[in-house]
Formats: structure tokens, sequence, C-alpha cells
């Protein structure tokens, strides 16, 4: 699981990165991941087994976006990462403790509070603006 915000993060950026039509760079990138994946994957996998597998995963997507990162600093668009994810991080953080304490009760009652929890976190720190609160009144029909 803990793959995903980076692999979420190499997303986002790759359509930064397509739109400066830098295609190419993406191409290098994943060929590069590729075999750094390979070469750890024949190194540690046979030692270490499937706990391995699961850290070369996050390794190789920050591999990529390393790769991602130099492209942006070339041209000069650097993305300010730290400010785009800290609410999201610090709402997860909230959740995660919510559900530890719900976890006593089960663990359906501890994944039907989450996406609330984190919800309602994202809204107390504000990662919420004027143009996302119009889109969700446009979406569920209450304006337009």
């Amino acid at each position: 699981i803990w793959y995903l915000p980076l692999s979420y993060l190499n997303g986002v950026t790759q359509y930064v990165i397509i739109a400066m039509r830098r295609q190419h760079s993406i191409t290098v990138a994943f060929a590069i991941a590729a075999v750094f994946n390979l070469c750890a994957n024949l190194l540690l996998i046979p030692r270490f087994g499937y706990d391995a597998a699961a850290a070369l995963t996050i390794a190789t997507e920050f591999v990529i976006l390393l790769s991602f990162v130099r492209v942006l600093h070339h041209e000069g668009v650097l993305l300010p990462f730290g400010e785009l994810s800290w609410r999201p991080v610090v709402a997860a953080l909230v959740m995660g403790a919510a559900m530890l304490a719900l976890h006593p009760f089960g663990w359906l009652a501890a994944a039907a509070v989450a996406p609330f929890v984190y919800g309602a976190a994202l809204y107390v720190l504000g990662a919420f603006g004027a143009e996302e609160r119009a889109l969700a009144r446009r979406v569920l029909g209450k304006g337009a």
C-alpha cells in the first residue's frame, strides 16, 4: 500500500511532463526504473523474499519520481510537492488514529468511519478551497 502515494504523485507529474511535450523523458524514467527494479529484485529477493519485493516496489516508484523531478527541475517547473501534500498526509494520520481507536470494535466499524474522518480532517485543514467547494456544489446539484 505504501507505494500508492508515490504512484499517484508520479501519475500527476507525468501529466505535467506531457503538457511540457517531454514524453520521451517519461520513457527514459520508466526504462531506468525497470533496470533498477530488475537488478534489485535479482539481488535481494533470493535473500529476503517477498519483503524485498514489497520494499523494492516502493523504491522503484521513488526512482521514477526522482527522474521526473530532474526533468521538472531542468525545465524550471518544480511542483510544490510539500505544499500540495501536507494536508492529505495529516488527514491520513488523523484517519489512521481514528481507525486504531475503533479497531477494538471491529475492522468494519473502523473502515466505516474512516472516509468521514478523512474528509472532515481535510475540511478542517483547509484542503477545500473556493474552486473545490464550487465544483462540489455543481456536482451535487446545489447551484450552478
